[in-house]
């Protein structure tokens, strides 16, 4: 009994260090510019960081080497399944829908998945992920990778893809690399193949993502501004409520982030391109009041450019899911 009162005391202690050290500790790079020339000297400063703490390696962009091994034919589109080489030893995998009825060529969106089978679950119906299809379906051309971990890409460990999930992030950090860097990377190729198909425009690629797949597009089009319009569903926070408050997937902790930047610096880092964040009211992993704080801070360094129009939330009655009752019209109008 004593034991267990000495340890919850010396947790709620070490509680109150994190706690007095984030509200003592501002980020260092925080979005604070006053004109537009302080934002762009910023936003290089600011992804200059991020890049380093990705922990990315120097990177040859090998040739992609796509080669289709699957084409099947849906009701309202084509899939074609795509291995493709994002670098030296590392392939990956991914499904391209193209809608029958559009005129080519066309925008296109890249999909990243969230947490669960991969990106099998952005091609079907019904899902709380389930944008490739439904983007498809309103006549974009969609591409959905499986992240390092997932699908076709699981790293399996004595038939255990947890222990080999855990295992690759691991080998990653004894390198002073990090999976979620490798997983940007690999998003940036995929850039690169969408931008090599004839049947896409190359200067009109957006992307949308739900939770990991949110948290990727948030990185992927904070450094690359090949991503036009963006879609961060179920994700834009702040690092202080959701992170920092309780534990989620390791893999989605980048080793040092909150000492420069909040989730919102990260987001403005988009601007002025047209970013819409997507919130379910019932989301308890990412709540939506304090996903509001993350939004307001982007939503400044849109009213500094002159682009307050190009970014918009979507509250929504529903839990932790793509909503899409704003989206098309969004990427309509924007892409």
């Amino acid at each position: 009994m004593i034991g267990d009162t000495m340890a919850t005391e010396r947790f709620s202690l070490l509680s109150g260090y994190f706690e007095h050290y984030y509200q003592t500790h501002p980020p260092v790079l925080r979005f604070q510019a006053t004109s537009p020339v302080q934002f762009e000297e910023w936003r290089l400063a600011l992804r200059l960081k991020i890049w380093e703490l990705l922990g990315v390696p120097p990177i040859d962009r090998v040739p992609l080497a796509a080669h289709v091994v699957a084409r099947e034919e849906e009701e309202a589109y084509w899939r074609e399944k795509i291995t493709y080489t994002t670098a030296p030893g590392i392939t990956a995998v991914g499904y391209l829908l193209t809608p029958k009825s559009a005129t080519l060529p066309r925008p296109a969106v890249l999909c990243p998945h969230g947490h669960g089978v991969g990106k099998e679950a952005t091609i079907q119906k019904g899902t709380s992920q389930d944008y490739a299809v439904r983007f498809a379906e309103h006549g974009f051309i969609t591409f959905t990778p499986d992240h390092i971990g997932f699908g076709d890409r699981s790293e399996l460990f004595d038939d255990d893809a947890g222990r080999g999930y855990r295992l690759t992030m691991l080998k990653f950090q004894l390198l002073g690399q990090t999976v979620m860097g490798w997983r940007v990377w690999d998003l940036m190729r995929a850039l690169d193949l969408l931008a090599q198909r004839p049947e896409v425009q190359a200067d009109r690629i957006g992307c949308v993502g739900l939770s990991l797949g949110g948290e990727l597009t948030l990185y992927l089009a904070a450094l690359d501004d090949r991503v036009k319009v963006a879609l961060i569903s179920g994700f834009l926070n702040t690092l202080h409520d959701t992170f920092y408050a309780v534990e989620h997937c390791n893999c989605g902790y980048v080793p040092g982030i909150l000492k420069y930047a909040e989730m919102g610096d990260i987001a403005a880092l988009i601007a002025p391109r047209p970013l819409l964040i997507e919130s379910g009211k019932r989301d308890t992993l990412f709540p939506t009041k304090t996903a509001q704080e993350g939004f307001g801070i982007a939503q400044r360094a849109y009213a500094l450019l002159g682009a307050v129009e190009r970014i918009e939330m979507e509250i929504f009655d529903g839990g932790h899911a793509f909503s899409g009752r704003k989206a098309f019209d969004w990427f309509e109008r924007w892409l």
